[in-house]
């Protein structure tokens, strides 16, 4: 098996591809690189803040384009290493 050890402050990011695949009225999807810049961004802040601010992202980039698949994502920030 793989081991992983995360430090203090790091934070694990997983969610399901209807993130980053999810399109704007143009069918442009959103976009692993957009999530990424955001978890880069935010990284400092808590895990709550980077949760919502993905999906205030992705809601302003669809507008009122319907949801096309399901959109689950969790952020666990580590506080002991």
């Amino acid at each position: 098996g793989v081991t992983v050890r995360f430090d203090k402050g790091d934070i694990l990011v997983t969610g399901t591809d209807g993130i980053w695949e999810s399109p704007n009225g143009a069918g442009e999807p959103f976009g692993r690189e957009r999530l990424l810049d955001i978890i880069r961004e935010k990284h400092a802040e808590p895990a709550r803040a980077i949760l919502d601010e993905v999906f205030a992202r992705l809601r302003a980039h669809c507008g009122k384009t319907p949801d096309h698949d399901d959109l689950t994502m969790v952020v666990v920030r580590f506080t002991s290493g």
